[in-house]
């Protein structure tokens, strides 16, 4: 079975800055996960503002990922 994480491509005030972050929720259907993004976008925002704080520049894209492909992306962006 794949498993889904909300997951968001935030922009910090680090180096390097871009890097794909996940909610520990798991969704065993990306349609569905994908639907709880539309629906609490502004809740996820806020949630993550208070997590990283002053770092936060922004969240640039919200998806749904399994654990590999976000670990793949992040490598892509050199973390």
């Amino acid at each position: 079975m794949t498993i889904y994480f909300i997951t968001m491509l935030i922009v910090l005030n680090l180096q390097p800055p871009l890097g794909w972050i996940q909610h520990t929720f798991p969704y065993d259907n990306k349609e569905i996960c994908l639907s709880y993004i539309a629906k609490y976008k502004d809740e996820i925002a806020l949630s993550v503002g208070k997590q990283f704080g002053n770092l936060l520049k922004g969240i640039k894209e919200y998806d749904c990922l399994t654990r590999e492909d976000a670990v793949n992306r992040n490598t892509k962006l050199g973390h």
